[in-house]
This record gives C-alpha cells, sequence and structure tokens, in this order.
C-alpha cells in the first residue's frame, strides 16, 4: 500500500489518505473529514497485519529501511502463484535464517522460500502438537524440586614405572 497524499482543498495541509479519514471535496480534490464532514468518506485501505510484520523482519534480516522491488515481487509471485500466505513466508524465513542458522544474502532476495516452506511447514506443525500433547500434562510432576549435587573424582594419573632393560642380558 503506497502513500496517497494529498492537499486538503478546506485547509491547504497536505495528509496521507491511507492514514487519516478523508472526504472527496470533487472529483479530484479531497479534504480532511473534519474540514468537511457532510462529504463523502474515502475507504482507508487497512494493511494485512501479517504482510506488516513480515515486511518488518525482511528490513530487519536485509538491514535495510524499506522492501526492495525484487523482494516484493518474489512475495506477490509466492502469494498469487504458490497461494503461499504471508504468515507461512515468514515462519519459513524464520525457520531458515534462525532456526537452521543459514546466512542471509540479498542477492537472491528470498528466493529460498519455496525450497523450504514445506519443511518450515512441518517444524512447525510439530511444535503446535507437542503443545497440544503437553497442554494437559501438569508441569510439577516432571519438575525436579531439589537438585541434586553429584561431586566427580578427580582423575589421577598413573605413574608408571619406566623399564629398564639391558641389551647385554638374555
Amino acid at each position: 500500500m503506497a502513500a496517497h497524499k494529498v492537499k486538503c482543498s478546506v485547509c491547504g495541509e497536505i495528509f496521507d489518505t491511507n492514514k487519516i479519514q478523508a472526504v472527496k471535496s470533487s472529483a479530484r480534490r479531497y479534504a480532511h473529514y473534519s474540514c468537511m464532514p457532510n462529504g463523502t468518506k474515502i475507504k482507508i485501505e487497512q494493511k494485512d497485519p501479517n504482510l506488516i510484520e513480515l515486511e518488518e523482519y525482511l528490513k530487519k534480516i536485509f538491514n535495510s529501511d524499506f522492501v526492495s522491488p525484487r523482494v516484493r515481487k518474489q512475495l506477490n509471485q509466492y502469494t498469487e502463484e504458490f497461494k503461499y500466505t504471508y504468515d507461512g513466508i515468514l515462519k519459513s524465513l524464520k525457520w531458515f535464517f534462525e532456526v537452521q542458522g543459514r546466512q542471509v544474502e540479498e542477492t537472491y532476495g528470498i528466493g529460498i522460500v519455496p525450497y523450504v516452506y514445506k519443511q518450515a511447514q512441518e517444524y512447525y506443525n510439530t511444535i503446535a502438537l507437542a503443545k497440544i500433547i503437553n497442554a494437559e500434562k501438569p508441569i510439577e510432576k516432571y519438575h525436579q524440586k531439589q537438585a541434586r549435587l553429584i561431586k566427580i573424582k578427580s582423575p589421577t594419573l598413573e605413574k608408571k614405572e619406566d623399564k629398564f632393560f639391558n641389551l647385554g642380558d638374555e
């Protein structure tokens, strides 16, 4: 969602219609809703919260202030062609870079996603299943109340006797 900055036809202030409620004052003009409350309201575009979270993660891993056009194109391709969700892409990237400990390479963008999407999905399904199974079990039963102190005797070296032999004796 790109910013849609316009100038208020009533007060002259520049504002973003995606963030502040606006009304259409004429065919091509906009005004604040507070300046012209009787006008036709413009719908404020709401961004998917999963997309916002994914974009923040992408900015963090690529150490950038914006999401590059290459990555945007890849996101569009994955969501339209492969029917991946933004949450699934985010989890795939987190699994690949954080859990697997792989290195981030900006030249490929997020091109690894189609190759690791299923593996990441299995990983997160396993975690969810473990949480469901363990939700009913009382943790107190498995939690040790007191720690036991175990002393291990330090190893000692046995001194070997030097074996001398006389070459002349048989």
